[in-house]
């Protein structure tokens, strides 16, 4: 089981009310990534939900010549792949850490299976989804 306080460096996990977070919780792992790792690619469904702790993920639109530009970047404050918690997700982008990444992941099949079943982290999900094309 992943520390509390580890989990909890995440802002979104650290939102949660006491009884939401005690059921996500028993699903997490704790995964340490380097430089460079990528989670999905534009066309891939996303498989996993990740909260990081520390670090930095990018997250790129590809054009179909090969190039890339960033049009996010997620911290400590998301959550990578969220909308795989509202139904299967194919990405639209690449998600890729661009600084060493300590994150807590989750499987989306589970994960989804919490988000359709409660109100208040279905509208987190969305509510973070808003802020990243604002962002």
């Amino acid at each position: 089981m992943v520390p509390l306080q580890d989990l909890l460096r995440n802002a979104l996990l650290g939102s949660l009310r006491m009884a939401i977070f005690e059921e996500l919780s028993p699903e997490l792992q704790t995964v340490s990534l380097p430089v460079g790792h990528v989670f999905n690619e534009p066309g891939e469904e996303v498989d996993q939900v990740i909260f990081p702790q520390s670090g930095m993920v990018s997250l790129l639109a590809v054009m179909l010549d090969g190039s890339a530009i960033e049009t996010a970047t997620v911290g400590r404050e998301g959550v990578i792949g969220g909308m795989a918690g509202l139904g299967p997700h194919v990405t639209h982008i690449r998600s890729i850490v661009q600084t060493p990444l300590i994150a807590s992941r989750v499987g989306a099949v589970p994960f989804r299976t919490l988000v359709l079943a409660n109100s208040e982290l279905r509208d987190l999900v969305v509510r973070h989804n808003e802020v990243l094309l604002a962002q």
